[in-house]
């Protein structure tokens, strides 16, 4: 009897055991997934929820937010049941909880070091949760993050001996270790690394940042290292506070230069020019670099499209069957100047070229700079077409070598520099979770054309009649090659030209415009991407045209507006010429605002597509 009562305790133990641990209970799940933040303050997090908890909290008095900053402006849940697949690693308990806003984000508000108490704040890791739980249903999210104002990478982040560098791996190894008695995979996303603000301190000076990019070398390397994991992805914040400061140039210089080398560096840019504005557009609070609940959702909106590509390229097809096997992919263009696009590709062919004495561009916005790829190779399967139903080869590279013949010593020719619009930043994206479809662009446009004559679908002998004789044809080529010719839509830049009285007919010209392409080019439900206009905000006709776009959109579901306004209140011009021209005070676009334009069209208005939702063309 007495030994009935053992067996029955040790099997009761046993049970107890099992409620008390589920994974030894069950079967281990398929795969976690893992994302790493660490660094300074823009790690830690300092947004707001809301002005009422930063008023609560005792802070409003002092330290404002700005308005339409918080998690409530944006409408970024802050209550745990929004978040039921996301988990956050207890630095103190050494084991993953529920990820629950205003009690274990590790986000904190200091001052002078020292915490002040506010828990209703957050960091990147609120709304890349939230993106994540949608771009992944029903997996769970795991965070792992360790950061703090103030921390150094010459000090506290020194590879190997640096107290946060220690507590940031070991949280790595524990929550491994945990993941992996309770999955069958774990896949880390990567790094978000956001530090550089603790370089600087006032006892030790400026030779710290100095030496920021062989620092910045190391703790890469041995990040990797540590967690085993050569191909760590790294994200990187793009210095949009400190990027003019003569002693922060190697700290900002060496972060631009590792995303831009290193194939696994991701720089994540939301720079919109100058202080003021990033300020504005991405700090909580007024005159504080510390992002925003909007900054750090820009941050994570980017962070998560990244991985979304990754996964995209890491299962693209490899059983080398041609590309005309598979449907082709158009993207059509169309408009006035900016759809042709002026933008420059490259910085010293624009200065061989005797332009950039004239006409000076900003090297941060030319693509070489900013993310628009270069090389003949990221275009490979890429093909365009302008104003004419035929292809020709998309290759920058070689077009720009093409054209150093044409350069005169001494002599302005700008036309001889190689120059581009939204067709490369565009080609570029649908390469990457495309790689084995081909890939077409095909534009129409012309400078200086209006719509209310120029692309008025009654006015015979102009561009809608070009239109006609372009896209459909090409179609027709492409139906005949390819198995089926998919339409991703339209990207329509068009209406400077329109922004004087003839501005009141823009609505009702478009709608009909949108019609006859949609019946005559037989594209039904063609989807429309149209740039709202940022550089005619003083004038009555400019918020007329942006009017019309807006109220059509509103009622067509097919019908998008692109905004990459950076104006103020009161509208300005001066913040987008800053953030988008091309040129000083121009209004033609550069090619970052062509890269942010193709991102809104790919990650806003139509995210993850696959093939099957671009629509099919039926000549």
């Amino acid at each position: 009897m007495r030994r009935a009562v053992v067996v029955l305790s040790v099997l009761a133990a046993i049970a107890l055991l099992g409620l008390s641990n589920p994974a030894a209970a069950q079967e281990k799940k398929g795969e976690a997934l893992l994302f790493l933040i660490a660094g300074d303050k823009n790690a830690e997090g300092q947004a707001a929820f809301s002005r009422q908890t930063n008023a609560a909290a005792g802070i409003e008095a002092n330290w404002r937010v700005m308005p339409g900053s918080t998690a409530a402006d944006i409408g970024l849940p802050v209550n745990k049941e929004a978040y039921p697949h996301s988990f956050i690693w207890s630095l103190a308990k050494n084991q993953f909880e529920p990820l629950t806003p205003g009690k274990n984000l590790l986000a904190q508000v200091r001052r002078r070091g020292r915490p002040m108490g506010d828990p209703n704040r957050h960091g990147v890791e609120l709304p890349l949760a939230h993106r994540l739980q949608k771009q992944f249903p029903g997996k769970d999210i795991f965070f792992v993050k360790a950061a703090q104002e103030g921390t150094a990478l010459y000090a506290e982040w020194k590879p190997g001996s640096g107290a946060m560098y220690k507590k940031l791996v070991d949280a790595y190894r524990k929550a491994t270790a945990d993941l992996g008695k309770r999955y069958g995979k774990v896949k880390v996303l990567g790094l978000y690394w956001d530090q550089c603000e603790g370089e600087f301190e006032f006892t030790v000076g400026v030779e710290p940042m100095k030496k920021y990019p062989q620092n910045l070398a190391a703790f890469v390397k041995t990040i990797r290292a540590d967690t085993k994991r050569p191909k760590l992805r790294i994200f990187m914040l793009k210095q949009m506070f400190h990027k003019v400061q003569p002693a922060w140039q190697p700290v900002v210089t060496a972060q631009q230069a590792f995303c831009k080398k290193d194939p696994n560096g991701v720089q994540i840019d939301i720079d919109r020019g100058r202080y003021g504005i990033n300020m504005k557009l991405w700090s909580w609070t007024y005159n504080w670099t510390s992002l925003s609940s909007k900054g750090f959702a820009a941050v994570a909106d980017r962070i998560a499209t990244e991985v979304m590509l990754a996964e995209r390229e890491a299962k693209k097809l490899t059983d080398g069957s041609p590309n005309t096997k598979r449907p082709a992919i158009v993207f059509l263009i169309a408009g006035q100047s900016n759809a042709g696009g002026t933008a420059t590709l490259c910085t010293a062919h624009r200065q061989a070229s005797g332009a950039q004495d004239v006409w000076p561009a900003d090297p941060e916005i030319a693509g070489e700079n900013c993310g628009v790829p270069v090389a003949d190779e990221a275009y490979k399967n890429c093909w365009y077409g302008k104003n004419k139903p035929h292809f020709w080869s998309m290759a920058p590279a070689s077009a720009i070598k093409a054209r150093e013949a044409t350069f005169q010593p001494g002599k302005i020719n700008p036309k001889g520099e190689y120059r581009h619009g939204i067709e490369l930043p565009a080609a570029s994206r649908l390469r990457r979770p495309f790689p084995a479809n081909a890939i077409y662009v095909i534009k129409v446009y012309g400078g200086g054309k209006n719509l209310h004559t120029n692309w008025n679908p009654d006015v015979r002998g102009q561009f809608f009649d070009l239109f006609m004789r372009t896209v459909p044809p090409a179609l027709g080529h492409l139906a005949g090659k390819y198995p089926e010719v998919r339409v991703v839509g339209l990207y329509w830049d068009q209406g400077e030209s329109d922004t004087g009285p003839e501005a009141v007919r823009y609505e009702g010209i478009f709608r009909k415009l949108v019609a006859r392409i949609r019946s005559n080019a037989r594209l039904p439900n063609l989807k429309v991407f149209a740039r709202k206009h940022i550089y005619y905000h003083h004038v009555p006709g400019g918020r007329i045209v942006n009017k019309a776009f807006a109220t059509i959109a509103a009622q067509d579901p097919n019908v998008y507006v692109l905004d990459i306004d950076a104006s103020g209140e009161p509208p300005d011009n001066e913040p987008n010429f800053d953030a988008w021209s091309c040129t000083f005070r121009n209004i033609h676009l550069g090619s970052k605002a062509f890269k942010e334009l193709t991102r809104l069209i790919f990650d806003e208005c139509i995210p993850n597509a696959e093939v099957k939702d671009f629509l099919p063309y039926k000549p």
